[in-house]
């Protein structure tokens, strides 16, 4: 730690490739996520990218023809079915990825549950009672997750947790919502085969909890497991 400590303050110094600790990059399928310590949890802070398991078997890309929700397992798509988007936005999963046994996050990590958000929630402010009830809840907090304005892709929040969150839309049995909202899967839900929690972030400063039917779409944000 002293020699560590010392050389941080050598202009240039990059603490990152001697051991990696929350905030530098994780590699994983060939892409470097920014990483963000929030309270006691350590969090991808953009939306997953990935295009196969952690086996290396890939996720079916849905297609016009074999659209997302009626795939009937795991899958995912581009918003709009264009590919291009996904580097910015990553990719939209269908519920079935989020609790396929081989795993979409990077070993070490998981996608989160719903008492990982309520943390999370907590973290920004929202108050216990708040974080378990269902629906649009808070009044501030989901400014501190979103992306700002000078930033691309940009929103309108303040991102004082580093968590930078963008509206990325949704997919049901269409497309909606690009530049608009942001809705993140949980690991679990009401009714585990067919329900799964979420959260969505949309122009005010509120969080959405609720549940949407497995086969629906959303982004996926991996979380590092606790130690």
């Amino acid at each position: 730690h002293g020699i560590s400590s010392a050389l941080s303050n050598v202009e240039g110094f990059d603490p990152c490739p001697l051991q990696w600790s929350c905030g530098c990059p994780w590699s994983y399928q060939g892409y470097d996520y920014t990483t963000v310590q929030i309270g006691e949890q350590c969090w991808f802070a953009e939306n997953l990218k990935a295009s196969s398991f952690l086996n290396g078997e890939s996720i079916p890309v849905a297609t016009e023809e074999s659209p997302l929700h009626t795939m009937g397992e795991s899958g995912k798509v581009a918003y709009e079915y264009d590919e291009s988007l996904v580097d910015t936005w990553g990719w939209i999963y269908n519920g079935f990825v989020v609790v396929d046994s081989r795993g979409i996050c990077p070993f070490g990590w998981s996608v989160p549950t719903d008492d990982d958000i309520k943390a999370l929630e907590l973290e920004m402010g929202m108050t216990s009672v708040q974080v378990d009830e269902s629906g649009w809840r808070g009044d501030e907090e989901g400014y501190a997750l979103k992306s700002i304005s000078e930033e691309f892709p940009n929103w309108n929040g303040s991102n004082s947790s580093g968590f930078a969150a963008v509206p990325s839309g949704v997919h049901f049995d269409d497309f909606s919502g690009i530049q608009e909202s942001f809705h993140v899967w949980c690991l679990d839900g009401l009714g585990w085969n067919s329900d799964n929690y979420y959260r969505a972030l949309s122009s005010g400063g509120g969080i959405y909890r609720g549940t949407h039917n497995i086969a629906d779409g959303h982004s996926i944000r991996c979380l590092r497991d606790s130690e």
